[in-house]
């Protein structure tokens, strides 16, 4: 997220927690962080802006015990897949928001269905769409 890449320009210093909800199995890392648009770096990632490297200072494992375990049933349609177009996210066909799209996401919103009242994504969250 954008706001992300401001936090960063205003202090480098992160910290990840990386949960398995399988196992469970918990690892925490803290680092500095630098924000890099080099088309080098984006090749490797579809659709990326930008990307984050993390020059990791501290690495351990973190206590388990209240991580509940959840299995994986399948990928959101939101990730990148290479042999795909990724699907516009459906928050950004909510009318509210129309005024604040980026650049050719105004087509996306068109391709997707056009516009829509925010109640009725509301409802599509609530009621567990998975498509919301």
């Amino acid at each position: 997220m954008y706001l992300s890449m401001g936090n960063i320009g205003s202090n480098a210093q992160v910290g990840f927690l990386f949960m398995d909800f399988e196992r469970p199995f918990r690892l925490r890392a803290q680092g500095a962080a630098e924000i890099s648009a080099a088309p080098e770096l984006l090749a490797h990632y579809k659709e990326a802006e930008l990307v984050v490297r993390v020059t990791v200072s501290e690495l351990w494992m973190n206590c388990p015990r209240y991580i509940h375990r959840y299995q994986r049933l399948k990928t959101s349609r939101y990730v990148p897949q290479a042999e795909t177009e990724t699907p516009a996210c459906e928050w950004k066909r909510v009318d509210a928001v129309q005024d604040v799209l980026r650049a050719g996401e105004h087509e996306q919103v068109e391709r997707a269905g056009g516009v829509i009242p925010v109640e009725d994504w509301i409802a599509r969250v609530q009621a567990g769409d998975e498509t919301a």
